[in-house]
């Protein structure tokens, strides 16, 4: 009774918790750019940063996982791991973070890391706060709160990465980033594809599984009808997407860096 009360007056799309939401968030952001020179200065605080919103991307996970199994949220009470299992894009970007914790130290891997998450990452959580029909359509309160916590640490570890420099504006980085998620993407399509001919399940990971419904608009009904076009569209969309974001924080950083040319020339 209090879930449903919870689902049909608090975890509403723009009810309180989406709104609470980006209230936090916006507050989380403007703290990571105005402790951004401190953060920088701090050998230790990038990897407690990393470690603790990992640590929160999987209590969570765990947590969703916990109540999938418990409840199953299906009618004949059956959990299907394939239906729940984190291998969808938004849960690529929480195992990408844990593995930065500890690439963090090797500059050639990480940096397309961190540039994946800032990019891919930050735009994919912008999407699900903006329309967030899909994330809170579920009537559990716990996995409408761990969905708004998880896709806002998109935003907030994305703006960070930017804030501190981590994510670094280059074009080879950028590049290398684009071959990382269609990497991703083409062993996504390999393991729907396996599971779809090995089972009677399917599993849609990267949500580019012809066979299922992912709930994309538009893309999902080319994927159905034709497959080979629907990723054709998908592949760039996203990376329109991801592309439009870094080269609205390269633009913001050469202001910045002529605002800084300009004061100094100004004192001296």
């Amino acid at each position: 009774m209090i879930t449903n009360f919870f689902a049909e007056n608090f975890a509403q799309p723009w009810g309180v918790l989406h709104i609470l939401s980006i209230v936090v968030l916006v507050a989380m952001c403007a703290g990571a750019f105005i402790l951004a020179p401190r953060l920088k200065a701090s050998k230790n605080s990038h990897l407690i940063v990393l470690i603790t919103v990992s640590a929160v991307f999987v209590l969570f996970e765990i947590g969703k996982q916990i109540i999938s199994i418990r409840d199953a949220m299906k009618p004949d009470d059956v959990y299907l791991w394939v239906d729940h299992f984190p291998v969808v894009p938004c849960s690529i970007f929480m195992y990408v973070t844990i593995a930065c914790v500890f690439f963090r130290n090797k500059p050639k891997v990480v940096d397309t890391m961190y540039l994946y998450l800032a990019t891919y990452g930050l735009i994919s959580g912008v999407i699900a706060y903006v329309y967030p029909n899909a994330i809170l359509s579920t009537p559990y309160a716990f996995i409408s709160i761990q969905t708004m916590i998880h896709h806002g640490l998109l935003i907030f570890i994305g703006m960070y990465l930017f804030a501190t420099g981590h994510a670094k504006l280059e074009y080879k980085i950028f590049l290398k980033t684009i071959i990382f998620f269609v990497a991703i993407c083409i062993v996504g399509m390999i393991v729907n594809l396996i599971v779809h001919l090995s089972t009677n399940i399917e599993i849609n990971m990267m949500y580019i599984n012809p066979w299922a419904d992912g709930g994309l608009p538009i893309i999902q009904d080319f994927l159905s009808k034709n497959f080979l076009l629907g990723v054709i569209i998908y592949l760039p969309a996203y990376t329109l997407a991801a592309s439009i974001v870094f080269f609205i924080a390269l633009f913001i950083k050469k202001i910045n860096r002529n605002v800084s040319k300009n004061n100094a020339t100004s004192v001296a």
